[in-house]
């Protein structure tokens, strides 16, 4: 067993190192994606495949409702990874096309509560988790500045399963009460209104 360990862990620092020799191309950037999530990226390969690491993070968002007689509050939080394999081909002289695909995660939090303020008072509170793993596809573009700056956009259809807990709280003067159900679904499809922006500078 120990034989086996050791021989698995100098095959993986082999199979490391030789990455590093042969990786000629590398790209740090920034990625957006909508109006609402932005992250870092990561490739390295060579100029014609590349790994491509991702992380992806909601911008956040909080709004606060008031009227006679209640208070509305929302919230909400997500953060991503994802690690895939590209491939490119040039077009022309600065003008790429990439493939590929990716394996991503993401957890999310969402949260709203409201507040009756006149008697008897209430509050109700839903906090809603979600744990999703899934699948994307990569087609995209790159233009490039001077061999060094890469501008790029991408098309990511996907496949996602998710799964979390939904819990509802209300407390009043007379009484507290909390329900939670476990929720789970899919989510796949192609949102043309959504294309993954970056800006990499290559080394």
């Amino acid at each position: 067993m120990k034989k086996s360990l050791l021989t698995f862990v100098c095959l993986c620092m082999t199979c490391f190192l030789m990455a590093q020799d042969t990786a000629r191309q590398r790209e740090l950037g920034l990625v957006l994606y909508g109006f609402d999530h932005f992250g870092f990226s990561y490739k390295t390969g060579s100029a014609q495949s590349l790994w491509r690491f991702k992380t992806l993070f909601s911008s956040g968002s909080t709004m606060k409702e008031e009227s006679e007689n209640k208070e509305i509050k929302y919230g909400s939080n997500a953060v991503g990874i994802s690690i895939g394999k590209e491939f490119r081909s040039k077009l022309m002289n600065n003008l790429e096309f990439r493939y590929g695909a990716d394996i991503s995660f993401q957890y999310s939090i969402n949260k709203n509560q409201t507040n009756i303020t006149t008697n008897p008072k209430s509050v109700f509170k839903n906090t809603d988790t979600r744990y999703t793993p899934g699948i994307n596809a990569v087609i995209g573009l790159n233009y490039v500045l001077k061999d060094r700056f890469v501008i790029g956009a991408e098309l990511l259809p996907y496949f996602s399963y998710y799964t979390g807990k939904s819990k509802n709280e209300t407390s009043n003067d007379t009484n507290n009460s909390s329900i939670s159900s476990n929720i789970s679904g899919f989510n796949y499809g192609l949102n043309i209104s959504y294309v993954l922006i970056s800006f990499a500078y290559r080394f």
